[in-house]
């Protein structure tokens, strides 16, 4: 999978990700402070998912077009899971694309993403 990993992702998760075989860029090493805006258009120019804990992203993920979106959400109930659960559990599916995600726990949301390209 191509993934765009947001900065305020911890290096333990994109770590795994490298470790088992992901395509990632990781803004952190990429482009520190990169602005939202250009984060998406990175995203979609290199054919990137953003993976990120932002939770604003899924409003601008409805107004700018973004090839797909995961967020990963702790809370309440929901503890942040540990990066190699956190991995697998991204794994398990294969349509992320098109679509934001959020991710809760061990519970994953999907919507599909408005088609902005027009």
């Amino acid at each position: 999978m191509k993934l765009l990993i947001d900065e305020n992702v911890a290096a333990p998760i994109v770590g795994e990700f490298v470790a088992r075989g992901h395509d990632v860029s990781w803004i952190t090493r990429a482009a520190p402070g990169l602005d939202d805006e250009d984060l998406f258009r990175l995203a979609l120019h290199e054919h990137r998912i953003v993976f990120t804990h932002d939770k604003g992203h899924g409003e601008r993920a409805l107004k700018q077009e973004v090839p797909g979106l995961i967020i990963v959400r702790a809370g309440g109930n929901s503890p942040m899971l540990a990066p190699s659960l956190l991995v697998t559990l991204v794994e398990s599916r294969n349509d992320w694309a098109g679509n934001l995600a959020v991710i809760r726990g061990r519970r994953v949301r999907m919507r599909a993403l408005p088609d902005l390209s027009r």
